[in-house]
């Protein structure tokens, strides 16, 4: 029995592991064959602020701070 579960484990993985190196592959056709790689060439890097306001410290069982 616990042969077979392994068996079945295995054969889903490989058939999951051989699907998304298909979508891969697929995906990566439709870049290349339609250019959408381009569009993306010239996205430039937000910048922060400079200058960030001082947040006062989490008070015990505060786990997110809403402003």
């Amino acid at each position: 029995m616990r042969t077979r579960k392994g068996l079945v484990a295995l054969i889903i993985f490989t058939i999951m592991f051989i699907g998304a190196w298909q979508a891969d592959n697929l995906n990566n056709r439709y870049i290349q064959m339609y250019n959408l790689d381009e569009e993306h060439e010239h996205m430039g890097i937000l910048e922060a602020p400079q200058q960030v306001e001082p947040m006062e410290p989490f008070r015990p069982r505060e786990y997110i701070k809403i402003r």
